[in-house]
C-alpha cells in the first residue's frame, strides 16, 4: 500500500498443505512495506532523472541559441536530437512553413534509405497532409496509429521510416504559425501529457531561435545598408568636391568618377568611354592592364551588340553581361583576354536623351551587379555628364569670346567697355551706360535697356536713346516674369529672346509699343550661374532681325554687364565689411581700454568717468561728452571732455532737459535738432545751449545710468552741428553707460567691503579681549587678582589709555586693587580720577566716593 492504495502484492506458496503463522505473516508484511520504499524510491529517482535531463537539454539548446545568432540550422538539429531524446521518440523532425509550403528543416537519422525517403518528400505543400493543416490553429495534434489514416503518402513514408504513431506541436509567431516539431515512435498509441508539454518547451525555443535570427539578419542588413549609403554618400561629395575645383579640367573629375564607381560598386576596373569623330573610345581607366590600355586605344567602338559599351548606348539604358565568355555576342575576346574580366556592366551617358558615352565596370569574377549598384553607377554617370556639360559650356563661352575677338568693330567695342569698368570699377552706372551705347550701335538698334531683377520684377537699371516719356514709362511700370513682352519672356524663360516682329507675336501685350513703334526685340537674360541678375534688351523701330553675331555679341555685353555688377556688389561688401570690422576694432579698443581703466582704479570712480567721456566722444564722434550722478534733486556734473564750456555745476532733475528725461524715463533720449520742432519740449537743454556762446547745441543724445532699474546718472553726448547719431553709436554709448554703472558700483562696494572690514576687526578686536578675560576668570577661581590685572590691560589697550586703576571697596575706603600703565602706583592712587558711575554713565572729574569706584 502507498498512501492507503494497493500498489502491489507479495505471495508465498507451499507444496504441500500448511498453513503459515502469525509470525511469518508480520514478516512478509515487512517485506512488502520495503518493496513500496523500494519502489517509491526508483520513481522519484527516474522523476528527478527526468527533470534534470529536460532541464540540462533545456540549458544545451539555449547555449546553442546564443552562440548561433545569425544561424538557426544548429539550434534546430539540437532540438530534435534533445526532443527525440527525452520523449523516447523513434524519429524527430522540425518543419519550416513557407507561402504554405513544409521545408524539412532538421531530423533525427535513422537508416540511410529511411532517411532519404524522408528528404524526398518535402518541400510538401500543408494541404497534402491533414495534421500539418491541423496544426496551423496552434494546437498540439496526435496521431495514434497512422495506418487508420486514409492519407496513402504519409502511410508510405511512415511504413519506409518504420514509425507508427506520432506527435506536432506547432511553432507560434505572434500567433501565426511557422512551423512544426514532429516525434514518433515505432509503436502505436497517444503520448503523455507531460511529453507534449515538453515537446511545446522545444517549439517555443525554437520559435525564439528564429526569431533571434530574423532580428540579427536584419540589424546587420540595416547596418550594411547604412554603410553602404555612408559610402556612396561620401564618394558623391568627394567626386562633387572635384567637379568643384576642377570646373574647367575634365579629366580629374572623370578619373575620380572611374575610380569612386568601381571602389563602391566591388568592380575590378572601370572605365568611361567618349565620342570623337571615329567613334567610342576609352577616356578613363581604373586598375586596367598595361596590354589591354594598349588594345583600347586602337579600338572605336560603335552602337551594337558585340560589346557591353555597344549594348548600353544601343539600348540607352544600364546593360550587363553576366559572363562574357559564355555570351556568344561579345567580339573582343583579346581585350578580354589582356583585362580577365568575366562580369560586365555599361551604363550610358546621356546628355537630353543622346548617349555622349558610357560608364562600365568589369568583374574577373562570374557576379552580376546589383539592383543598387546600377543605381549607384548610374548617378555617377549623371555626374559625368554634368562635368562634361560644364567644361563644353565653358569652351563654348570661350569659343564665342575668340570668334568676337576677331572682330574689330567688337574688339574695340569691349575694350572701350573693359576701359570704363577699369576706370569705374566701383561706380556701376558709367559701365552700364557705355554697355547700352556700345551694344546699340554695333547691333544698330535704336533703343537699348538693361533691367535688374529685384527677386519679383525687372526694374529699370540703365537705357540708351529713350524718349523722356518712354523713361518714364517703363520706370512706372516694372516688369513680372512672363510672356507679355522679350524682357519678361526672356527672364522667364533664362534664355535669349528674339521676337522679328511684335506685331505679329500673339503673346506681347507691352503697352511700350503704344508709346514707341518698336517691331524687333532682342531680350538676353542676365544669369550668375542660375540665378536670374536682370535683363539685356534692344529693339528696332523696323522689321530686321538680329544677325547670329549680333545676338552672341549681346550675349558677351550681358556678360559683362553681370560681371560689373558682381564686381561692385562685391566691392560693396567687402568695403562694408571692412567699416564694420574697423568699427568693431575701434568700439572694442575704447571698451576695452575703460575696462583697463576699471580694473586699475577699483576705489576711485573719476579716472574711470573721465577715460569714458574720453572714449564716448571721440568713438561716437561727439563735440563733447559729459557724465551726470545723480546728487539729491539735482544731476552734478561729475566728468565732461570737450571744447563746450560747462558753466554750472549741477542742474535740478527733470524732463525738460535731455539728461534728465533720460534720467526719469530710463530710456535713451536723441533729440536730432534741439531747435527744431522736436526740440520744443526741451526747453531746459535749448536754454544750456545758450550758455556755451558760439558753441550753439544742435544734436543731442543722453542715456540713463541704471543700477538694479534705478537711474544714477546719465551720459550726454552733444553735437554742434545738426547731425544724429546712428544706432551703433546709441548702442555704444549705452555700453559706455553700464561700463560707468559698473564702475560706480564697484567704488561702492569697495567701500562698504572696506567699513565691514573696519568693523568686523574692531568686533574681533574686543571679543578677543573679553575671551581674554573669561579664560583668566575660568582659571582663577580663587583669586581675583588675576582677574583684575587682565581687565586693567585689555582696558587699557582696546579703549586706548594711558593707564588703567581698579580700586575695591574696603570698609568705608577704597583699597589698590590692579594698575597697568607707566604712571606710579601711588601716584595713581591719589589722582583725581573720572568715575564709572553705576547705571553706566560717565563722571566729571573728582574725589571718588567710597562706595567703590575705577579708575
Amino acid at each position: 500500500l502507498l498512501a492507503g492504495e494497493p500498489i502491489g502484492a507479495i505471495t508465498l506458496s507451499w507444496t504441500e498443505p500448511r498453513g503459515y503463522n502469525d509470525h511469518q505473516i508480520t514478516l512478509l508484511q515487512t517485506f512488502a512495506d520495503q518493496a513500496v520504499i523500494a519502489i517509491e524510491n526508483v520513481r522519484l529517482f527516474n522523476e528527478t532523472r527526468e527533470a534534470l535531463e529536460r532541464q540540462t537539454a533545456t540549458a544545451d539548446i539555449l547555449k546553442v541559441i546564443a552562440s548561433s545568432p545569425s544561424d538557426v540550422q544548429p539550434v534546430f538539429e539540437a532540438i530534435a536530437a534533445s526532443a527525440n531524446k527525452l520523449l523516447g521518440g523513434f524519429s524527430t523532425a522540425v518543419f519550416r512553413f513557407v507561402d504554405e509550403i513544409a521545408h524539412l528543416a532538421a531530423f533525427t537519422p535513422t537508416t540511410p534509405a529511411a532517411d532519404s525517403v524522408l528528404q524526398s518528400s518535402f518541400p510538401m505543400p500543408l494541404a497534402n497532409f491533414e495534421q500539418f493543416e491541423l496544426a496551423k490553429n496552434g494546437q498540439p495534434v496526435q496521431t495514434a496509429d497512422i495506418e487508420q489514416m486514409p492519407n496513402r503518402q504519409i502511410k508510405n513514408i511512415a511504413r519506409m521510416r518504420g514509425f507508427r504513431s506520432m506527435l506536432f506541436v506547432p511553432l507560434m509567431s505572434s500567433g501565426v504559425p511557422i512551423g512544426l516539431i514532429s516525434v514518433t515512435r515505432t509503436e502505436t498509441g497517444s503520448f503523455a501529457d507531460h511529453h507534449v508539454q515538453l515537446l511545446q518547451t522545444f517549439a517555443d525555443q525554437a520559435v525564439i531561435a528564429i526569431e533571434n535570427v530574423r532580428l540579427f539578419n536584419e540589424l546587420q542588413q540595416r547596418t550594411h545598408d547604412f554603410s553602404v549609403s555612408l559610402q556612396q554618400q561620401t564618394a558623391t561629395a568627394d567626386v562633387l568636391t572635384v567637379i568643384s575645383r576642377s570646373a574647367f579640367d575634365l579629366q580629374p573629375v572623370l578619373d575620380t568618377l572611374t575610380e569612386s564607381a568601381a571602389r563602391l560598386c566591388n568592380a575590378d576596373m572601370a572605365a568611361i568611354a567618349r565620342k570623337d569623330d571615329r567613334g567610342y573610345y576609352h577616356a578613363t581607366n581604373y586598375n586596367f592592364s598595361v596590354d589591354w590600355v594598349k588594345l583600347a586605344d586602337t579600338h572605336r567602338l560603335q552602337p551594337g551588340r558585340d560589346s557591353v559599351i555597344g549594348r548600353a548606348l544601343l539600348a540607352s539604358k544600364a546593360v550587363q553581361i553576366p559572363d562574357v565568355l559564355a555570351d556568344p555576342e561579345y567580339a573582343y575576346p583579346d581585350m578580354q583576354k589582356a583585362a580577365g574580366y568575366r562580369t560586365l556592366l555599361g551604363v550610358p551617358l546621356v546628355r537630353g536623351k543622346e548617349p555622349i558615352g558610357v560608364l562600365f565596370l568589369g568583374r574577373k569574377f562570374v557576379q552580376p551587379f546589383s539592383d543598387k549598384q546600377v543605381e549607384l553607377v548610374s548617378t555617377f554617370a549623371d555626374q559625368a555628364v554634368i562635368a562634361i556639360e560644364n567644361v563644353r559650356l565653358f569652351d563654348e563661352v570661350q569659343a564665342r569670346t575668340r570668334d568676337l575677338a576677331e572682330s574689330l568693330q567688337q574688339q574695340t567695342a569691349t575694350a572701350d567697355v573693359l576701359k570704363v569698368i577699369s576706370r569705374s570699377a566701383f561706380e556701376l552706372q558709367p559701365v552700364l551706360d557705355t554697355l547700352l551705347e556700345s551694344a546699340a550701335r554695333l547691333c544698330e538698334a535704336n533703343r537699348a535697356f538693361l533691367f535688374r531683377f529685384d527677386g519679383t520684377l525687372l526694374r529699370l537699371a540703365a537705357s540708351h536713346n529713350a524718349s523722356t516719356e518712354l523713361l518714364a514709362f517703363v520706370k512706372n511700370n516694372p516688369l513680372p516674369l512672363g510672356r507679355h513682352s522679350g524682357t519678361a519672356r526672356a527672364a522667364l524663360e533664362r534664355k535669349t529672346i528674339h521676337i522679328p516682329d511684335v506685331l505679329a507675336d500673339p503673346d506681347y501685350s507691352y503697352g511700350v509699343k503704344d508709346i514707341d513703334p518698336i517691331r524687333t526685340v532682342l531680350g538676353v537674360p542676365m544669369l550668375k550661374d542660375d540665378a536670374l541678375i536682370g535683363v539685356f534688351m534692344m529693339y528696332r523701330l523696323e522689321v530686321r532681325p538680329f544677325t547670329e553675331k549680333q545676338v552672341e555679341l549681346v550675349s558677351t555685353f550681358a556678360d559683362q554687364a553681370v560681371i560689373a555688377i558682381e564686381n561692385v556688389r562685391l566691392f560693396d561688401e567687402v568695403q562694408a565689411k571692412t567699416r564694420e570690422l574697423s568699427e568693431a576694432l575701434t568700439y572694442q579698443t575704447g571698451s576695452s581700454s575703460i575696462l583697463s581703466v576699471i580694473a586699475s582704479s577699483p576705489t576711485e570712480v573719476a579716472p574711470i568717468l573721465n577715460a569714458i567721456v574720453r572714449s564716448a566722444n571721440e568713438l561716437c564722434e561727439a563735440y563733447d561728452a559729459v557724465v551726470l550722478l545723480k546728487d539729491g534733486d539735482d544731476l552734478r556734473f561729475s566728468a565732461h571732455h570737450g571744447p563746450i564750456p560747462i558753466n554750472v555745476e549741477k542742474w535740478p532733475i527733470g524732463r525738460n532737459w535731455t539728461a534728465g528725461r533720460a534720467f526719469v524715463d530710463q530710456k535713451p533720449v536723441h533729440v536730432r535738432d534741439i531747435f527744431s520742432d522736436e526740440g520744443a519740449d526741451f526747453s531746459t537743454s535749448r536754454e544750456l545751449s545758450q550758455h556755451t556762446g558760439s558753441h550753439g547745441i544742435r544734436t543731442v543724445l543722453s542715456v540713463p545710468l541704471l543700477r538694479e532699474h534705478e537711474s544714477i546718472g546719465a551720459i550726454l553726448l552733444r553735437r554742434t552741428e545738426v547731425q544724429p547719431f546712428s544706432d551703433k553709436q546709441i548702442a555704444l554709448l549705452q555700453t559706455f553707460a553700464d561700463q560707468a554703472v559698473i564702475a560706480i558700483g564697484n567704488v561702492r562696494l569697495f567701500d562698504e567691503v572696506q567699513a565691514k572690514t573696519r568693523d568686523l576687526s574692531e568686533a574681533l578686536t574686543y571679543q578677543t579681549g573679553s575671551a581674554n578675560i573669561l579664560k583668566v576668570i575660568a582659571s582663577s577661581p580663587t583669586d581675583v587678582n588675576p582677574v583684575l590685572k587682565a581687565i586693567v590691560e585689555s582696558a587699557c589697550e582696546l579703549c586706548g589709555a594711558y593707564d588703567a586703576l581698579v580700586r575695591l571697596k574696603d570698609g568705608d575706603g577704597l583699597a589698590f586693587g590692579a594698575h597697568h600703565g607707566p604712571l606710579p602706583v601711588s601716584l595713581a592712587s591719589d589722582c583725581d580720577c573720572s568715575m564709572a558711575l553705576m547705571y553706566g554713565t560717565g563722571a566729571k572729574p573728582g574725589k571718588m566716593p567710597s562706595e567703590g569706584w575705577a579708575m
